[in-house]
């Protein structure tokens, strides 16, 4: 009888951005934030230029992960890098968000992560790891790969005795972030998204 062996951690690059969108974008297609940042018929197309900004801009200023499977995609930004560079953003692809997203819903996006901005700054220790987004496609979730994608950086933070600090706009989550060691360190709503909420979650330095 031979054992399965647990599939392997593999850093992306430039030339996996349109792979790595699409699959983020089938990822939190239905989820929050995007199913309340995104609600007309153009939404599946803004969802994915989205995740396509967050994919570019942590190919450029962070690292971004999958399994060897290729069933999830982690985006995780360094200690000393943790702060969004509008600068960087524009050379990633924002520029050309108001005429692909439209100008309503990318005042809307830009509101949303201001709010994010703030809550991230008042939580968050200088120096730390920051997780940007962790998705598993909608076909392999509950198999262990997101699992496999978060181990592979706290590992790393452990070693280096350095904190996490994420996100989630999802209630439901709370419980799975905290097995790994993360607690609630802010909440809110979200002004002028209803139903919209944010909770930032910090993993202490072991």
């Amino acid at each position: 009888m031979t054992m399965q062996q647990e599939p392997s951690v593999v850093r992306l690059t430039g030339a996996d951005l349109d792979w790595a969108t699409a699959l983020l974008g089938a990822a939190f297609l239905n989820e929050p934030p995007m199913s309340h940042l995104f609600t007309g018929a153009r939404r599946e197309s803004q969802t994915r230029e989205f995740v396509r900004c967050a994919c570019a801009y942590a190919l450029h200023s962070g690292e971004v992960y999958t399994t060897s499977t290729r069933q999830g995609v982690a985006l995780w930004l360094p200690p000393g890098n943790t702060n969004i560079s509008l600068r960087t953003m524009a050379r990633t692809g924002l520029v050309l968000a108001p005429f692909r997203l439209g100008f309503a819903t990318l005042a809307r996006v830009l509101g949303f992560m201001e709010h994010m901005d703030t809550m991230h700054k008042q939580s968050a220790p200088s120096h730390h790891y920051y997780l940007l987004m962790l998705g598993v496609h909608p076909q392999a979730q509950g198999k262990g790969v997101g699992k496999i994608l978060m181990n592979h950086l706290l590992e790393r933070a452990e070693q280096e005795s350095m904190p996490v600090y994420l996100e989630t706009q999802s209630e439901r989550n709370l419980d799975l972030y905290r097995r790994f060691g993360f607690n609630v360190a802010i909440e809110d709503s979200v002004p002028g998204i209803t139903g919209l909420k944010n909770w930032g979650m910090l993993r202490s330095a072991s």
